[in-house]
């Protein structure tokens, strides 16, 4: 068969006709599909998942970390694996464990920089895992209390507020701040 014979039977060959019971019900299908599946908005995409994975192996070594012997430098490393880069301060208060990460990984932080701040004001106390040179806010129920530590060289700790700046503790407002080294001496 030649390429012109072919063009000329396919161009005579036409489509059946519709069956009008076919088409509808072949169109209520669909729709009943259509309004049963889950838009896009609805499932959530991969980022979502990975974001919810690390969240939960976060909060699983948190919970293990801070229930048994505490050891604040092992805290900081096992989230910095998760976190390369990233982690800029941990902060537990009232039973919430909130962390601070930066939004895009930068250069990862001297171990010798990790400082714990503990915070207590009105029968509330916010324990902080940060770096040196980090401005941490904490939501306190008087309001939220901005601090940044500052390691000597000494390995004593300053602690700078808005209002104040003291070294290893001090008062500001109606919080008292204590602020360790994390560094073994």
């Amino acid at each position: 068969m030649k390429d012109s014979e072919l063009q000329n039977l396919l161009r005579q060959l036409k489509a059946p006709a519709a069956n009008e019971s076919n088409t509808a019900r072949a169109l209520d299908r669909a729709l009943v599909a259509l309004r049963n599946t889950p838009g896009k908005e609805q499932r959530p995409g991969w980022a979502v998942w990975m974001f919810a994975t690390a969240a939960a192996t976060v909060c699983v070594v948190l919970a293990l970390a801070w229930n048994g012997q505490r050891d604040d430098s092992r805290v900081f490393a096992e989230i910095e694996r998760l976190f390369p880069g990233q982690l800029l301060a941990v902060i537990q208060n009232g039973g919430k464990t909130d962390l601070c990460l930066s939004a895009l990984p930068g250069k990862e932080l001297s171990p010798d920089q990790r400082v714990r701040i503990t915070v207590r004001s009105g029968g509330e106390t916010a324990e902080i895992l940060t770096y040196s040179g980090q401005e941490v806010c904490v939501p306190l129920k008087s309001g939220s209390l901005c601090l940044t530590p500052l390691v000597t060289g000494e390995g004593d700790v300053l602690v700078l507020s808005e209002e104040d700046a003291f070294a290893r503790s001090g008062r500001i407002r109606s919080a008292t701040i204590r602020a360790t080294s994390l560094t073994k001496s």
